[in-house]
């Protein structure tokens, strides 16, 4: 095949008098098997041993690349989502993650900001036990100086990596990633959030789980006195940290 290249490998097979033939190919091996091994068997430069994170290395430079894309061709609205997605895979890597419960139940799980469906940037998820997120660059602290766990990290890290440091946005979250730690710390920097939240989230006032699981609806002025002065005007049934500023939301 080095010596006399074809248009398309199949030539190598051929057994009409009207083109080559190549019988020390054919005898040497079937078409079917060369598929099967062109479509599974693949070599790689091995993962560095301070980076070991094997399918995701040999994405990066290509994700990268999309992500810049992706922010320069969309201009995003002041609402962003920041969820996780998931890719279907079914094959072997200890790398893919699974979720029984979901309705994409194994595969690669991504992280993902997103304005109406259109990812604007994303991290990729080691589903090997104790790796996690990838791609965080800081190690996230609050106002207080206390180090922010991962999950509420790499809220902070797929915002901040939005045009202007994602100043001026409002993101939506599920009750995965918000507590009060959090959406004080974007609060600080700008950043608006709601999210729904869950009872023993960090910073939630106990009286507050008390409205929840008694389904009291209440207004969010009728709420404001019951809140933990430490984290006043960051809770309600569904949790904010208000900001103001401009709203964009044409293309």
């Amino acid at each position: 095949m080095g010596l006399h290249p074809e248009h398309q490998y199949g030539y190598y097979w051929n057994t009409s008098t009207k083109g080559p033939i190549y019988p020390i190919v054919r005898q040497s091996m079937s078409l079917n098997r060369f598929e099967q091994l062109d479509r599974y068997f693949h070599l790689s430069t091995p993962s560095p041993p301070d980076n070991p994170h094997g399918p995701f290395n040999e994405t990066e430079r290509l994700s990268n690349h999309f992500q810049e894309v992706s922010q320069s061709i969309w201009r995003s609205s002041t609402n962003i989502a920041i969820d996780e997605s998931m890719e279907r895979f079914m094959g072997r890597t200890k790398a893919k993650t699974k979720a029984p419960n979901k309705p994409i139940s194994e595969g690669f799980k991504m992280w993902c900001a997103a304005d109406e469906g259109f990812f604007l940037d994303w991290l990729f998820h080691d589903g090997q036990k104790g790796h996690g997120p990838l791609g965080i660059q800081r190690n996230w602290t609050d106002s207080k100086g206390y180090k922010i766990n991962p999950t509420q990290a790499l809220v902070l890290e797929l915002v901040t990596r939005l045009p202007n440091e994602g100043k001026g946005t409002h993101i939506w979250l599920d009750n995965l990633f918000t507590n009060a730690p959090l959406l004080e710390e974007l609060y600080l920097r700008g950043i608006g959030a709601s999210g729904t939240v869950r009872t023993n989230a960090t910073g939630l006032d106990k009286r507050l789980n008390t409205l929840k699981e008694d389904q009291v609806i209440s207004k969010w002025s009728d709420l404001l006195g019951t809140l933990n002065p430490a984290y006043n005007n960051l809770f309600a049934s569904i949790a904010a940290a208000i900001f103001t500023g401009p709203r964009q939301t044409d293309r």
